[in-house]
């Protein structure tokens, strides 16, 4: 399961209610594994501020979490999508 997000308010804050809810959906989800991804739009922080890795365990889970740019969101948003909900080239 991934659960991606908007950075609105400091990292701190996005990953607390990021990993409560990405751990809720998982376990709703019946997910094998489970990642974060918070999108960073603002231009002013620089890149090795918004594209980091790590992990962390939240009520049972072992959650990847993932800091990136805006532009692999934009390339997201513009790729086709499919029915199935696939986007990009179908598998």
């Amino acid at each position: 399961m991934i659960e991606l997000k908007l950075q609105h308010q400091s990292r701190e804050a996005v990953l607390a209610k990021g990993l409560e809810q990405t751990a809720d959906y998982a376990d709703r989800g019946g997910a094998d594994e489970a990642h974060l991804v918070i999108f960073n739009r603002d231009e002013k922080v620089p890149w090795d501020e918004r594209i980091w890795q790590s992990e962390a365990h939240y009520h049972g889970w072992h959650i990847g979490t993932w800091g990136r740019s805006t532009a692999l969101l934009d390339a997201l948003t513009t790729a086709p999508s499919f029915p199935n909900g696939f986007i990009g080239n179908p598998p």
